[in-house]
């Protein structure tokens, strides 16, 4: 069952950092066009969202990961080793 559409844009603004700190979780070290790619937002969303979550302390940046594509590599993001142990 699908969850319930969000009511306000706080809710939403809650949910989507929900969704790129399981991405990150889920997958791995990542980058933010890997996560926007995986949950459907944008690029730019998911920096948003991923500044607020590193300025929060549940984000880390471990510098440019590997590139096997074309461009600039991305700096890949992990779950802090330091930060809560449970999000409920």
């Amino acid at each position: 069952m699908a969850a319930p559409a969000p009511t306000s844009q706080r809710e939403m603004r809650r949910r989507n950092l929900s969704r790129v700190l399981y991405a990150v979780a889920e997958g791995g070290p990542s980058s933010r066009a890997a996560v926007a790619a995986h949950i459907g937002l944008t690029r730019a969303a998911v920096s948003t969202l991923t500044d607020e979550l590193l300025r929060a302390g549940l984000l880390v940046e471990l510098g440019p990961g590997r590139s096997g594509g074309v461009g600039r590599p991305g700096s890949a993001l992990a779950l802090t080793d330091s930060g809560p142990c449970g999000i409920g």
